[in-house]
């Protein structure tokens, strides 16, 4: 799997988990009122493309909708994601 791809199926679950959970924790689909249903582009944007001020935005109105933190974690495991190939190759391993 090269790193397009690995990348774009951890896009694909952040976005899975965004919507799951946003139904659980709602009862319904979000709405633009919704913080993460309003921040669904700077999720799926690399953290570093994100400005201070928009990575605390989309984080703190996150945190105060979703208690569990299962989003954020998705979030995480996807940008720790989008750095692993290139580590990966430096270190000799093939495949990826």
């Amino acid at each position: 799997m090269d790193h397009f791809h690995l990348v774009r199926l951890a896009n694909q679950a952040v976005t899975k988990v965004r919507q799951r959970v946003t139904r659980q924790v709602l009862g319904r689909r979000g709405t633009s009122r919704d913080p993460a249903w309003a921040n669904r582009r700077r999720l799926l944007r690399a953290r570093e493309r994100l400005t201070t001020e928009q990575f605390h935005r989309m984080w703190e109105e996150i945190l105060t909708q979703e208690a569990t933190g299962e989003f954020l974690a998705t979030w995480i495991a996807k940008e720790e994601l989008r750095f692993l190939p290139p580590q990966l190759r430096r270190a000799g391993i093939t495949g990826c």
